[in-house]
């Protein structure tokens, strides 16, 4: 496996574990830019590299420039940043690679699968990396940067990488905010949210071996709307959290009417 040099553009959660993993992996991080500069600082320092605030001081000598920052900020980071020759990649289920040529005509996408918070550790070799690249040169870099992290890797489509990221909002993101409402239903009534634990598992276990659709259970499953009106009762005073109860039913039981 090659050695790459590589500046990190972004020191937020993706930055931070792609920096500490691919490091470990044998790569070289030469430097981290953040528009903040203490938190650029920061992963530099842990990372024993360079740091920069600034676009235009970035090292012009790296192999590799990951862009791992918001959806939003990759935008302005195309607007600015010239590194002809280089190649350059952004971290992103959601936005295209259609854009990126702008700062380089090797450019492509490399997609960790999962969903990352600084202090806690992830085990890389568990998790896909998704790879697209604008030619079969830079292809084959990133597959081979990446499966030094993950042998998980593969080469997907846009628009597979769009739906992955989509599937990851529903399975992730609003599965968090689920487990949000239902710790403030408990709370309510003084009870703690770990009396949940044992149920999480096991929905997140039969759902690793069954299709879900063929284990769902519950009110909605049943069309006890008598169970249903009783909870919706419950959260008479939960306007917001009702109209998600609402939504959701009324989802499940479309579903199994087809």
């Amino acid at each position: 496996m090659s050695a790459y040099n590589i500046v990190l553009i972004g020191a937020g959660n993706v930055a931070t574990h792609l920096g500490i993993h691919l490091q470990k992996a044998g790569h070289n991080i030469l430097q981290v830019f953040s528009k903040h500069i203490d938190n650029a600082e920061d992963l530099a320092s842990l990372l024993n590299a360079d740091y920069t605030d600034k676009l235009a001081e970035i090292n012009k000598d790296a192999d590799l420039y990951i862009l791992a920052v918001r959806d939003y900020a990759i935008d302005d980071v195309i607007l600015e940043l010239r590194l002809p020759n280089k190649i350059v990649i952004h971290t992103s289920g959601a936005v295209p690679l259609l854009g990126m040529e702008h700062i380089s005509k090797k450019c492509g996408v490399f997609y960790p699968f999962q969903t990352f918070t600084k202090d806690t550790a992830i085990d890389f070799a568990t998790i896909p990396i998704f790879i697209e690249a604008s030619d079969e040169v830079t292809e084959k870099i990133l597959l081979e940067v990446a499966q030094s992290l993950s042998k998980l890797s593969q080469i997907v489509k846009s628009d597979q990488r769009k739906a992955l990221h989509l599937a990851a909002v529903y399975v992730n993101n609003f599965t968090n905010h689920l487990f949000h409402v239902a710790q403030m239903i408990l709370q309510k009534e003084k009870l703690p949210f770990e009396l949940l634990y044992p149920l999480i598992k096991e929905t997140v276990t039969k759902a690793s071996k069954h299709k879900p659709y063929d284990i769902q259970t519950g009110p909605a499953r049943r069309d006890d709307w008598k169970t249903i009106d009783e909870h919706l009762h419950f959260l008479d005073d939960s306007p917001e959290f009702r109209e998600v109860y609402l939504v959701l039913t009324e989802s499940i039981m479309a579903a199994y009417r087809k």
